[in-house]
């Protein structure tokens, strides 16, 4: 029994700190996971890495547009 609760342990304890950064990320608090391992729960924590990246670079070209949109206005 005991080895049963340590592998359930062990299987979701990634996908819950997986969860966590997702709500954070979603709250607007950065959130980076350490992904370990070849599974499909560290491709998921990898894939929400390059999500987050693609994001914030979205993010922080749309913010370039706006200012050099503000710019050209005022010139």
């Amino acid at each position: 029994l005991g080895l049963l609760w340590w592998l359930t342990r062990r299987t979701l304890a990634p996908l819950e700190a997986l969860t966590r950064a997702m709500r954070d990320y979603g709250a607007g608090r950065p959130a980076r996971l350490q992904p370990c391992g070849r599974d499909e729960v560290a491709q998921a924590v990898a894939s929400f890495h390059e999500m987050t990246e693609q994001l914030e670079r979205g993010r922080e070209r749309m913010l370039y547009v706006t200012r050099l949109e503000s710019w050209q206005g005022l010139a």
